[in-house]
């Protein structure tokens, strides 16, 4: 483990030095600038190609150790054991991967993700997809009749795994417009019914798909549409009706009985003159 003179015969009181002797290390760590981490040293960086080299002491045993955000190192580390000859060790990288789940409340959701194919949530509504360490993106819920809470989610150089979890809620459409007669009367189906205002104005909601029939009512009036019949509502619609007041029937007038001339007719003895 030392290099030194060879001591001749002759030789009397000299003292001699000796001089560890170093094995080098060398090799490639699969990533420019990456880190290492050397048992019994302080952390060094490799060059622009990747490749490092140092010196150890003879027989040293040891960790190397690569280090470099966004990589994983195969293998993860290198032990060396009574190092006595020089040696050679390299390792590959490949891109670290960061993990995103969550749930979005119902199954069979779409995921539009920046960057990768569309996934689609399970029967639970859990989801889970990687994307490249410090990935940028946005996640879109979508499925026909639900709105989601939030919208999307947008993240910004990730570089630890994230939960994203949405809420679902059926989607709602309006159906609103004027009746032209203060406080009407509006019934649709499957619901209750809906008074308009002091305007004739009026508004109801239906979910998403919805059909059915709306109609109108107001005392002493009719409506044109008398009803309207929707099929399969996927946007917010408007619908007016016309009122058309009643016709009141006009009473007869009332006979006056007109007076007539009556003779009393009485048992008055007639007056018969005397003989």
């Amino acid at each position: 483990g030392y290099t030194g003179l060879t001591v001749g015969t002759g030789l009397m009181d000299f003292d001699f030095t000796g001089i560890p002797v170093m094995y080098t290390i060398s090799g490639n760590a699969g990533a420019a600038k990456a880190s290492l981490h050397v048992t019994g040293f302080d952390p060094m960086i490799v060059d622009e190609s990747g490749k490092f080299s140092f010196e150890v002491p003879y027989n040293w045993s040891g960790f190397v150790v690569p280090e470099l955000a966004g990589y994983t190192f195969i293998p993860e580390n290198a032990e060396f054991r009574q190092v006595q000859a020089d040696r050679v060790f390299d390792f590959t990288t490949q891109a670290a991967l960061v993990n995103i789940s969550g749930n979005t409340g119902i199954p069979g959701v779409v995921l539009q993700i920046t960057g990768s194919d569309p996934l689609t949530s399970g029967e639970d509504g859990s989801y889970r997809f990687t994307v490249p360490f410090d990935w940028s993106g946005s996640v879109i819920p979508a499925l026909a009749g639900y709105v989601f809470s939030p919208a999307s989610r947008t993240l910004d150089h990730m570089q630890a795994d994230q939960v994203l979890d949405f809420s679902a809620s059926p989607e709602t459409f309006t159906i609103s417009g004027n009746t032209g007669v203060a406080h009407a009367a509006i019934f649709y189906s499957e619901g209750s019914p809906v008074g308009a205002d002091d305007s004739g104005a009026y508004s109801l909601t239906v979910p998403s798909g919805w059909s059915g029939i709306v109609s109108v009512s107001a005392d002493g009036f009719s409506f044109q549409p008398a009803e309207q019949a929707f099929v399969n509502v996927s946007e917010n619609r408007i619908q007016d009706f016309v009122p058309e007041p009643l016709a009141t029937a006009t009473p007869l007038p009332t006979e006056t009985p007109v007076p007539t001339q009556t003779q009393l007719v009485t048992d008055t003895p007639i007056n018969t003159p005397s003989s």
